[in-house]
């Protein structure tokens, strides 16, 4: 087993970023409806018509010089004006109101729900469509979703997946758009880029880390005030605090959160001296011996040292964050997410 230590202050500032989630544009989403032109009223029942003859329809011979109307004929009530008849006066247009399909996933709900009403008093002409999806099989969901010939204008993703979907094309490149992004944070910024093009906003970031449970650190016998810097020792403690169903030593996340899984991985892979992909993107490196060894770690802390719990294979992350919630885990790989809102 490798001795690596844990993620160094320069490696926690990298892997903050990979907490960051975006909202994409949709290539194919339909363009804005133009604001609707306010049809011309009708003419009051008791109200004379104009001397002069009103304009011809297109299609209509024009009438002859002498077939003015009497200037005391009153028009008929149910008549209604000639399409092509232009009011006297321009009436103002009625503001038209856009709907934004947008997809909100079930876990960042709670931070969506105070967004909306602040931004549709904010764009009155701007309704947003708030339509709730689930962590499980989102990225298929979505995948599928991109291809078909039905899509929403706006989707949140996690920021692995925006050059995924931005490759295939299947995303609005919004680079044209001279947004400014000044104020963004660089990290972000760049999960929403692609090839130097831009196809998403980042709007919300979070960084993970390793947190411990102090309450079962304590009663396993261990220091509550003593973290584990190398995998030796967070193999020791975990084991030690391990006593299921009780308590588990690790919150493994693996099985059906492979999106997830990933980002528990990438702190192992990092502080090994590993990676994904080489400096400029181009190049496959995780086949390295730095890389491999992590990987193997990680999967040991289920198969060969036992410290997870049984349902690590088919958890969902929020499952294994309601067990650390619920003093059931000693050493767990979350985010500031897992706090009570």
């Amino acid at each position: 087993m490798g001795s690596g230590k844990f993620a160094s202050r320069r490696e926690f500032l990298k892997l903050s970023a990979i907490g960051a989630a975006g909202a994409i544009v949709v290539a194919c989403a339909p363009a804005a409806p133009a604001t609707p032109t306010q049809a011309p009223a009708a003419a009051k029942p008791t109200e004379a018509p104009k001397a002069a003859a009103p304009a011809p329809a297109p299609t209509t011979a024009p009438s002859a010089p002498t077939a003015a109307p009497k200037p005391t004929e009153a028009a008929k009530p149910t008549e209604a004006p000639k399409p092509t008849a232009a009011p006297t006066t321009a009436a103002a247009p009625a503001a038209g109101v856009v709907t934004i399909d947008w997809w909100v996933p079930n876990f960042h709900e709670a931070g969506f729900n105070p967004m909306k009403p602040k931004f549709e008093a904010a764009n009155p002409n701007i309704k947003i469509n708030q339509i709730q999806t689930v962590s499980d099989g989102l990225y298929e969901k979505i995948f599928t979703t991109l291809r078909g010939t039905t899509q929403p204008d706006i989707i949140d993703v996690a920021n692995g997946w925006n050059p995924i979907f931005s490759q295939a094309g299947l995303l609005r490149d919004l680079t044209d758009r001279k947004l400014d992004t000044t104020d963004w944070l660089p990290g972000p910024l760049a999960t929403a880029q692609f090839q130097g093009k831009l196809f998403g906003v980042p709007f919300r970031s979070e960084a993970i880390a390793q947190i411990w449970n102090k309450d079962i650190f304590t009663a396993a016998g261990l220091d509550p005030e003593k973290f584990p810097t190398t995998w030796e020792e967070l193999v020791s403690m975990a084991q030690k605090a391990h006593k299921p169903p009780e308590r588990y030593g690790f919150g493994v996340i693996a099985g059906s959160n492979a999106g997830n899984t990933f980002f528990r991985v990438a702190t192992f892979l990092w502080a090994n001296g590993g990676d994904v992909l080489n400096a400029d993107n181009t190049q496959a490196v995780c086949t390295t011996p730095e890389a491999i060894e992590a990987v193997q770690f990680y999967t040991d802390l289920v198969t060969k040292y036992k410290v997870a719990p049984e349902i690590a294979l088919t958890a969902t992350t929020e499952q294994m964050d309601a067990l650390f919630s619920a003093n059931k885990l000693a050493i767990h790989i979350t985010g500031g997410y897992i706090r009570p809102r």
